[in-house]
């Protein structure tokens, strides 16, 4: 075995930088590096979170631009010849939650390290706009404390239990993303809720929301827009 097979097997794996990760101990943790293929298929992505932590893993440019800075990602487009390498990330601030400064900075941060530039503006968009009726109600969790949060998508069926609201809105937005429109929370509920959701269709999904207490119309936003653009 040479030295440089050996330096590549010592690096260590996504979830072992986890697993050794003292949150009481670190000031900071910072890790942008391309995805280990080996320790996950081609095709496969995902995101975890904790107090003052991030952490993507097998994702491209955009994708992790777009969890990062908490936007859909059909509101970033790549121009030219972007690549299609994928990367995992994990950041740990030293005390406090992340912040929305924290994110624009890390994003920053990442686009220099993968030599890309990020420009956006402002336009306005047609976006799916959700309220709330009385019937939701019937879906906030009011008594004892959240032990855990779930989210499964089941076929054409999202359900969530102990989910936010701005968490359920994030996770619509990746499902909806298909038809073009951003989702926007506008409800001013917290949360959490336990309730189940068909996302088959547009229609489906507006029809279902609305006798579940969300009330879903199309308005014109305005949006920032993000485009990456290789060095």
């Amino acid at each position: 075995m040479d030295a440089q097979e050996k330096s590549d097997q010592d690096i260590p794996s996504f979830n072992e930088i986890l697993t050794l990760l003292d949150y009481e101990n670190v000031r900071e943790l910072y890790v942008l590096r391309e995805h280990q293929a080996e320790a996950y298929p081609d095709d496969h992505w995902g995101t975890m979170s904790g107090p003052g932590m991030i952490g993507y893993t097998g994702m491209t440019p955009k994708r992790l631009v777009s969890h990062v800075l908490e936007v859909p990602v059909i509101h970033i487009q790549n121009e030219g010849t972007l690549h299609e390498q994928k990367y995992d990330f994990i950041y740990k601030k030293g005390s406090g939650n992340i912040t929305a400064r924290d994110r624009r900075n890390l994003v920053e941060r990442i686009v220099q390290e993968l030599k890309i530039t990020l420009q956006s503006e402002t336009v306005k968009t047609t976006s799916l706009i959700i309220t709330a009726s009385d019937d939701l109600n019937n879906y906030i969790i009011t008594s004892g404390e959240v032990q855990s949060m779930t989210e499964i998508v089941s076929g054409s069926h999202i359900y969530f239990e102990n989910v936010s609201m701005d968490k359920i809105v994030e996770k619509l937005s990746e499902e909806l993303a298909p038809y073009g429109y951003r989702v926007i929370n506008e409800t001013g509920v917290e949360g959490p809720l336990t309730l189940r959701l068909n996302t088959e269709s547009l229609d489906d999904f507006m029809l279902d929301a609305g006798q579940k207490g969300l009330m879903v119309d199309l308005k014109e936003r305005p949006t920032q827009q993000y485009t990456l653009i290789p060095h």
